[in-house]
C-alpha cells in the first residue's frame, strides 16, 4: 500500500465526462449548436449570447465582458474565452464567428 499522501489523485467521474465529451469531433454536431462558455453545457450556438441561463445569472452580477471563461462556444475545447471572444481562434478561422 502507498501511503495517503503518495496515493494516485481520483478524478470524479463528472471530470472524466468533461473531459471526454469536450472534443472537436464530439462537439460539432451542427452549426447551431453552441457549448456554455462557462459550464460547457449545450445550448444554442449564438455569438450574443454563449452562455447558458444559469450561468449567464451568475456572470450578470458583475457584467465583465472581458472575464475569462473555460470553454470555445462553437467547439467545447478548453479555451479562455470570454464574452466579448467566446471562439477560439481555430473555429474563428472556420467562420463559425
Amino acid at each position: 500500500d502507498l501511503p495517503a499522501a503518495r496515493a494516485k489523485p481520483v478524478r470524479s467521474s463528472r471530470a472524466r465526462t468533461t473531459a471526454r465529451t469536450t472534443t472537436k469531433t464530439t462537439r460539432r454536431r451542427t452549426t447551431d449548436s453552441g457549448i456554455c462558455i462557462r459550464c460547457a453545457a449545450d445550448i444554442v450556438f449564438s455569438i450574443d449570447k454563449p452562455l447558458c441561463a444559469k450561468c449567464y445569472r451568475s456572470w450578470s452580477r458583475y457584467k465583465n465582458d472581458s472575464y475569462k471563461e473555460k470553454y470555445c462556444h462553437a467547439c467545447g475545447e478548453e479555451h479562455a474565452a470570454t464574452m466579448l471572444k467566446p471562439l477560439c481562434r481555430g473555429c474563428w478561422k472556420d467562420g463559425r464567428g
